[in-house]
């Protein structure tokens, strides 16, 4: 009698296919991150050859002020660019909750040049302040970075993609709203993974489409009472 086939092992699946998901958003997220970062380096290079070029001709006292504005400013850009990435791979996490608003900025700010490639104008909902969620920093990382990665990559190009963050009855809720592309586009297995994900931490994923607008609502439960210190100013 043959041995009985061992039914699969959904916990390996889902993992396997938040990995893979994952990585195809970090591959675009590194994509622009190498090719935003191109242009300030540029622009650095040419400054120290124009430097170097003033110090042999002995003009160095009227130029270098001018030159190291440009180099700090340029500096400063970089260092931007690279702080958005870090945040929106690992969110930072004081006392276990994350300002998913300030994620969600890190991580539209991170894939902008993708969204650019494409003509696909993005919006974010205007920040007024801190919006916690209570759930692991790490995890709910992850899913903002892929859910907006996917929501960016369903976009037809020159479509619109709008992303706000808002707290409301005892929730942060991260919306996602974009132009629908193809019927089929991302009905797969990996928004049933991204929705496992969300439901692992006690937060809520739905997704819904019509003609006009395809919607993404990511739900997460704020910190609880006390585990986060008041916003100051």
């Amino acid at each position: 009698m043959p041995e009985p086939v061992p039914a699969p092992q959904r916990p390996a699946q889902d993992a396997e296919a938040e990995h893979a998901l994952r990585s195809r958003v970090l591959a675009r997220v590194l994509a622009g991150v190498v090719h935003d970062i191109r242009t300030p380096l540029g622009t650095m290079v040419m400054k120290l050859q124009l430097l170097r070029d003033a110090a042999g001709d002995g003009g160095m006292t009227e130029a270098l002020p001018q030159h190291l504005r440009v180099l700090d400013a340029q500096v400063e850009r970089v260092t931007e660019i690279l702080r958005k990435l870090s945040s929106a791979l690992d969110p930072p996490a004081p006392l276990g909750w994350v300002d998913v608003a300030a994620l969600l900025a890190d991580v539209a700010g991170a894939l902008g040049y993708e969204a650019r490639s494409r003509g696909v104008t993005v919006s974010l909902g205007t920040r007024t302040g801190a919006v916690r969620a209570g759930a692991d920093p790490e995890a709910v990382g992850r899913l903002v970075l892929c859910a907006y990665g996917r929501a960016l990559a369903g976009t037809p190009p020159g479509g619109r993609l709008a992303a706000r963050v808002s707290a409301r009855d005892d929730a942060a809720v991260v919306e996602l709203e974009r132009t629908p592309g193809d019927p089929g586009d991302g009905v797969g297995y990996d928004w049933e993974v991204l929705a496992a994900a969300a439901e692992s931490i006690g937060g809520r994923l739905v997704r819904t489409r019509d003609p006009q607008a395809e919607r993404v609502t990511l739900t997460l439960a704020l910190p609880r009472q006390g585990s986060a210190p008041e916003d100051v100013g």
